[in-house]
């Protein structure tokens, strides 16, 4: 007499077609189990690096450039940090060019329309300037709240494709947006 599948075994059948029937979601970075899209800290670093190299003027008297960015995940305060290497140049007023990081903060948001993940609200953590005084650096905190603003404001981080944001022929929305140790979680429902 045939044996009756186990309810375990039709479970993984059912899994499996489901799997199967969702190529248009079964991206790299898709989780089906968490309806969640992770995107690692190299997707995020991929992300930003094409704005750099920057060469910007602030005040019409200080050039800066900015070079190098890398990523920091915070998920505690659910924000990034983006670290660049600075040189902030004014030939009236500083013999050489000061040299130094600049970090700048950011929280998350999804832009429907372009499909996008990026950058939200940025805003200057620290200037370091190699040779200023204590007082200098901070008179020059406009200089990095403009320089975030301008460089970093909006900065998408990921494009979904189309099919990405579909489940089977349902479209599907972005919820939460989440940093991890290792990236970000964008909720899918």
């Amino acid at each position: 007499m045939p044996r009756a599948p186990s309810t375990s075994g039709i479970r993984r059948r059912q899994i499996l077609v489901l799997a199967v029937s969702l190529p248009a979601v079964a991206h790299a970075g898709y989780n089906i189990w968490t309806s969640e899209y992770t995107l690692s800290r190299e997707q995020i670093q991929a992300g930003i690096e094409p704005r750099f190299p920057v060469r910007m003027r602030y005040a019409e008297i200080f050039e800066l450039r900015l070079s190098h960015p890398r990523v920091t995940l915070l998920p505690r305060a659910n924000r990034l940090v983006v670290t660049t290497d600075t040189l902030v140049r004014n030939p009236l007023l500083l013999p050489t060019p000061l040299s130094g990081v600049l970090a700048i903060s950011s929280g998350l948001r999804f832009d429907a329309a372009a499909r996008a993940v990026r950058l939200y609200q940025p805003t200057t953590e620290r200037l370091e300037l190699q040779g200023l005084s204590a007082d200098d650096a901070r008179n020059l905190q406009a200089l990095g709240a403009f320089v975030a603003q301008q460089v970093l404001r909006d900065c998408p981080l990921h494009t979904f494709t189309p099919e990405q944001l579909r489940l089977g022929n349902r479209p599907v929305e972005i919820g939460e947006i989440t940093v991890v140790e290792d990236g970000l979680k964008v909720e899918v429902r």
